[in-house]
Parts: structure tokens; C-alpha cells; sequence
């Protein structure tokens, strides 16, 4: 072949190879382009836009309350009239725990003569409650009759301080549904009925309600401040010492 048909043939070759070469370069570019936004790429705006959100939303105020101990359900003592010549005078419910506590409660009963007792449902059989040494001792009515305790019982229910001597009852006593009375001398319920048939207690009064407190030189103060009464509560302000 003559070098003019050689020059001729390549030439025609460079000409075909533009497009081809066009075409693989355009191929090579959008295939590039199609793999680059394939990719997953978080806008930074999104996250800033989340903080934004986040941050601007109503913080309702939080009120902080101040942890204040735990309050024992009040204890009471409720007298139980007897048929004395005395039991015209309202029965009497009295909280031991606000300042006292249980514990200093029986000091302060024990060491006015009071004694504690256990008695079951049938009345036939009474323990006393030794706290000392922490055990019962049976009792007959007949050493009560000669305690000179009055006939006014008070009756002690939802004592914790209680329970186990509840349960000692029924276990070893075979006691049905026990209940823990106190007993307390005549002369006890002789001052709460002078002080009280002295003072002007609001008519049809069915019932007084106070608390024990000591007083400064360490009596047992019985102080009252409501009646129960028909009309509904009536305020009252006595003050006995024991």
C-alpha cells in the first residue's frame, strides 16, 4: 500500500475515533456523577436544625420539694365508759405519738400506775404486757379488781410496737381477736373528771379528743381541744395535769 493510502485510512480512523471517545468520557462522567449522589450524605443543617428544636422547646418548671420524714399514722388511746357514777362525762380519745411516742408513752402511763393488758375476744382470759423483759404474764380479773384501777379502760389499737405481742398471744394463749387495753389507778380518771366538771364543755358533747404532752417540769399533761358534738366539732381549750 502506497503512503497516501496509509494517510488516507488513518485519517478516516482519527475522524471515527472523536465521537467513540466523546461518548466514553460523557459514559465515564454521568456514571461518576450517578455514584457520587448515591452516596447517603446528611445535610449539617438537619442536625442543627434538631438542636434548634430541641432546645427552644417549653421547659415547664420543675417545682422542687423538700423531703420531709415520713409521718407515723397518729395513735390513739380511746377510753371505754364503764357503769360508774362518773360515766355521764364523754369518752376520751387522746394521740400519744405527736409528742410523745410510744415508747415514752408507757414510761410516763407505768410510772403513774398504769399497766398494760392483752384481752380476747370471749373476755375470759388477760395478759399483761411486761415491756421490760418483753414477754405476757397471765392475769386474773380478780388482781385487777385489787389494783385499784378504774373502770374506765382505754383501748390501743395500730401499734406497731404492739404487734408482736399480739401475735404471742394468739400463738401461745390461743387468744381470738386480742386487742390491748390500758388500765390506769382511779386516781387518774378522778382528776380528769374534777377538771372536767369544772369547765363549761359545749352541750349534747359525745366524745373529746386531745393529745399527751409533758410540760416543763416533765408531767404528763392531758390536753384537749375538740368536742364532738351533735351540732359538729366544737373547738375546746383544756389542759389536765395527770
Amino acid at each position: 500500500m502506497s503512503n497516501h493510502h496509509k494517510y488516507r485510512w488513518a485519517a478516516i480512523i482519527a475522524v471515527l475515533a472523536i465521537p467513540v471517545v466523546f461518548l466514553f468520557l460523557l459514559y465515564f462522567s454521568t456514571a461518576n456523577t450517578q455514584v457520587r449522589t448515591r452516596q447517603p450524605v446528611k445535610p449539617r443543617h438537619e442536625l442543627e436544625v434538631s438542636v434548634e428544636i430541641e432546645e427552644a422547646r417549653p421547659v415547664k418548671p420543675v417545682k422542687t420539694v423538700k423531703p420531709q420524714p415520713s409521718k407515723a399514722p397518729a395513735k390513739k388511746e380511746v377510753s371505754k365508759v364503764a357503769k360508774t357514777p362518773d360515766n355521764a362525762l364523754p369518752p376520751v380519745s387522746a394521740n400519744y405519738r405527736k409528742y410523745l411516742g410510744f415508747k415514752r408513752y408507757v414510761e410516763k402511763m407505768t410510772g403513774l400506775g398504769a399497766g398494760f393488758y392483752i384481752i380476747g375476744s370471749s373476755g375470759r382470759k388477760m395478759l399483761k404486757i411486761d415491756f421490760k423483759h418483753k414477754r405476757l404474764i397471765p392475769a386474773t380479773l380478780k388482781s385487777l379488781k385489787s389494783g385499784g384501777f378504774s373502770p374506765r379502760s382505754r383501748s390501743i389499737s395500730d401499734e406497731p410496737a404492739l404487734h408482736s405481742f399480739l401475735k404471742a398471744a394468739v400463738s401461745q394463749y390461743k387468744l381470738n381477736a386480742p386487742e390491748v387495753i390500758m388500765l390506769v389507778p382511779a386516781s387518774f380518771d378522778r382528776t380528769i373528771t374534777e377538771v372536767l366538771r369544772k369547765k363549761h364543755l359545749p352541750e349534747s358533747c359525745s366524745a373529746l379528743k386531745g393529745y399527751y404532752q409533758t410540760g416543763a417540769d416533765g408531767r404528763m399533761i392531758l390536753a384537749l381541744n375538740e368536742a364532738i358534738c351533735r351540732t359538729g366539732i366544737k373547738k375546746i381549750n383544756i389542759s389536765i395535769n395527770l
